[in-house]
């Protein structure tokens, strides 16, 4: 994650997913009146079972060699989850920006980042439009990069750049 000059000096904490393997990272910032948010970065992997250098595959092997069965994704799940529950139950507000690779508005993961609470900022700013593909090789409009907010932070703007309208990349910035 990188902050910008006016987000800087309020950084009061950092950290990344406990694994070691990269799934998320995430800093924390102060506002006025105690009032802290942490902002998260996070990929889930992609059902990618074929390619045997695909992320899914790369955690795959990881928790195998830490003699445990866990399947990547629920893996994630789990673990990404209990994160955002201990930092909501510590008073903290969230911002998830997210490449889910599932639909964003029904997927059994954003099911569950909704049972805590939790909103999609964008789809949810802009209800009476329908969202784009969020990466380039999707031809369905479905979005499947998300910006999730506890429901106790005001949105207002939120929206999508043009492919490699944030940086080179094959989706778009949120």
């Amino acid at each position: 994650i990188t902050l910008g000059d006016d987000l800087t000096s309020r950084r009061s904490d950092s950290g990344l997913d406990p694994t070691g393997l990269g799934r998320w990272t995430w800093v924390q910032i102060a506002g006025k009146s105690g009032f802290a948010t942490i902002l998260v970065s996070a990929y889930r992997p992609n059902n990618n079972r074929r390619d045997s250098g695909s992320v899914w595959n790369q955690h795959r092997r990881f928790f195998l060699t830490q003699g445990s069965d866990r399947e990547p994704i629920s893996a994630f799940d789990q673990d990404l989850l209990q994160s955002i529950a201990g930092w909501l139950a510590a008073g903290l507000h969230i911002v998830l920006g997210i490449d889910a690779n599932e639909d964003i508005r029904n997927g059994s993961f954003c099911r569950q980042l909704q049972g805590l609470g939790l909103r999609e900022g964008i789809l949810s700013h802009h209800q009476h439009k329908s969202p784009p593909a969020t990466q380039n090789r999707n031809r369905s409009r479905t979005p499947i990069d998300g910006l999730w907010v506890t429901r106790t932070l005001e949105i207002v703007k939120a929206g999508y750049t043009a492919f490699g309208g944030a940086c080179p990349s094959d989706h778009r910035g949120l």
